[in-house]
């Protein structure tokens, strides 16, 4: 089961699936291999809100127990370090541009 998850709007998804392969290119933002440990997250721009690192990751049951952990793995690569999060502190706002960049979106402050 593919779980969507935005931890800015906090938007959550179970079975989530892409309207089609267009689709799926214009919001996918960053396959995340996560360092090599455990499953990827692919980061996509959230359809609600437009949050460029929400993510969609694949639970191997419908368990609340690793719905929860794949949640929680997804919103740690919202934050940087200093706030309990993945991304090295002072990125997370370059990461964020540099994807708007790519994808021709405008850049936004994050606070």
């Amino acid at each position: 089961m593919k779980i969507f998850y935005c931890p800015k709007c906090n938007t959550y998804e179970e079975n989530f699936k892409f309207e089609n392969l267009k689709q799926e290119r214009e919001l996918t933002t960053w396959i995340n291999p996560r360092d090599g440990y455990g499953m990827i997250i692919k980061h996509i721009m959230c359809p609600s809100c437009g949050n460029v690192l929400s993510g969609i990751m694949e639970a191997r049951s419908n368990d609340r127990d690793e719905v929860s952990y794949l949640k929680g793995t997804i919103e740690m690569y919202n934050k940087e370090s200093k706030d309990g999060g993945m991304i090295n502190d002072g990125e997370l706002k370059w990461l964020i541009d540099d994807i708007k960049r790519r994808k021709g979106l405008r850049k936004i402050d994050i606070e």
